[in-house]
C-alpha cells in the first residue's frame, strides 16, 4: 500500500495550538505478483489475472488447444454459456484449456484482438490463431471446439463417423 501525505504541515483554520490535524491519504494499488505465471495443472477453465499471463498461457499450453473467451459479467449470452464452458473444460481436459477474459477489466486486450461482440472466442494452438468468432450458440461452439480439439475421449455424439 502506498501512502501519500502532505509535505508541509499547516495549521488548520480555527486550530488554537497549531496541532497537526492532517490526514494521510491511502491509495490501494492493484496487487502485482512478481511470481512468474504457471499454468494450473488441476484447472482446465480459469480467468485471466494479468495481461502478461496471456502469452504465458499460450507458451505453456503445449499441444493443447487454448480457447479464450472474451466476456463481460453483465453479458446475458456469456452467462448462458458458462455452464457449457464448464462442461467442455471437464470433457476435454488434457486437450483443451478455456481462459475467460473480462473485457471490462482487460479493455486494451479486447481492442487489440478486435473484440466487437460478446462472447468472442479465440482458438489457438502452438502459438497460432486458428479461429476467432463471436457466438452465443452452444451447439456451434461445441462443433468448433471438436474441429480443433477432436472428439472427447470415450464420448460419442450419436453421429456416424465418416470413413
Amino acid at each position: 500500500m502506498t501512502s501519500i501525505a502532505p509535505s508541509k504541515k499547516s495549521t488548520p483554520r480555527g486550530s488554537k495550538n497549531g496541532a497537526d490535524h492532517s490526514q494521510t491519504l491511502q491509495i490501494n494499488e492493484p496487487k502485482r505478483s512478481s511470481k512468474a505465471f504457471t499454468l494450473p495443472t488441476d484447472k482446465h477453465l480459469f480467468s485471466l489475472e494479468k495481461p502478461d499471463d496471456f502469452e504465458s498461457i499460450i507458451s505453456e499450453a503445449g499441444d493443447r488447444v487454448v480457447m479464450f473467451e472474451f466476456f463481460a459479467p453483465w453479458c446475458g449470452p456469456c452467462k448462458i454459456l458458462t455452464t457449457k464452458l464448464m462442461d467442455m473444460a471437464e470433457v476435454y481436459k488434457g486437450k483443451l484449456l478455456i481462459v475467460k477474459i473480462d473485457v471490462d477489466e482487460f479493455e486494451d486486450m479486447a481492442v487489440e484482438h478486435n473484440v466487437t461482440a460478446m462472447p468472442t472466442f479465440l482458438i489457438m494452438q502452438h502459438k497460432k490463431l486458428l479461429k476467432q468468432f463471436a457466438s452465443s450458440n452452444a451447439e456451434s461452439l461445441q462443433e468448433t471446439v471438436e474441429t480443433y480439439a477432436g472428439k472427447p475421449e470415450g464420448q460419442g455424439n450419436g453421429k456416424e463417423e465418416k470413413k
